[in-house]
């Protein structure tokens, strides 16, 4: 859809949206990646208005994400999360200081040969740009089984976040649209 399709419909109102709430109907979060590879509404057989779904670069436990997740239970009464990360993740493919220098250099987009990330076009090191892309939280990690436990124990750990809520990890098999569980917290 182009801007333009965009800007002329933006004032239809979709009919279905005016009976739903706020509040998701099976009470769920599902927190997952924002890989276009995957729809949570068709994995979790889900519709519109059944869930909150948070998503971010590798389905990762942020500050963010934990806020989130505070407000929805407190709030918006879900009772239940799905934290969901998936194999081929982008995150598995880079370490924090590759990608600071990526980021670093130029501000083109940068293309993956199956091994590393490599910068197009002229490189020059930007040091302020530098300092900004050390400071940030990449999340980048190494392990899918790792990064989905430790990110599980880091939501069931926050004392904001009655022991009451269930947490349930999968891994998504992004190959074979398989879904394995991996643990309940």
């Amino acid at each position: 859809m182009t801007f333009n399709n965009l800007k002329k419909n933006s004032f239809v109102v979709n009919p279905k949206f005016k009976k739903l709430n706020s509040i998701p109907k099976k009470k769920l979060m599902i927190i997952t990646c924002m890989d276009t590879r995957i729809n949570p509404y068709d994995i979790f057989n889900l519709k519109l208005g059944d869930a909150h779904i948070l998503r971010n670069a590798g389905g990762k436990v942020t500050s963010d994400i934990l806020r989130s997740i505070i407000i929805s239970y407190k709030l918006l009464q879900i009772n239940t999360i799905y934290l969901m990360q998936h194999t081929q993740c982008g995150l598995m493919t880079f370490k924090k200081k590759d990608f600071v220098k990526l980021i670093s250099e130029n501000s083109k987009p940068a293309f993956y040969d199956g091994n590393m990330w490599i910068n197009k076009g002229k490189k020059h090191l930007d040091k302020k740009k530098l300092l900004i892309a050390k400071n940030m939280s990449w999340y980048s990690f190494g392990n899918l089984n790792n990064s989905i436990n430790n990110d599980l124990k880091s939501i069931r750990s926050n004392l904001l976040i009655p022991k009451s809520i269930k947490i349930f990890g999968f891994i998504y098999h992004v190959e074979s649209g398989k879904l394995l569980y991996v643990n309940k917290t």
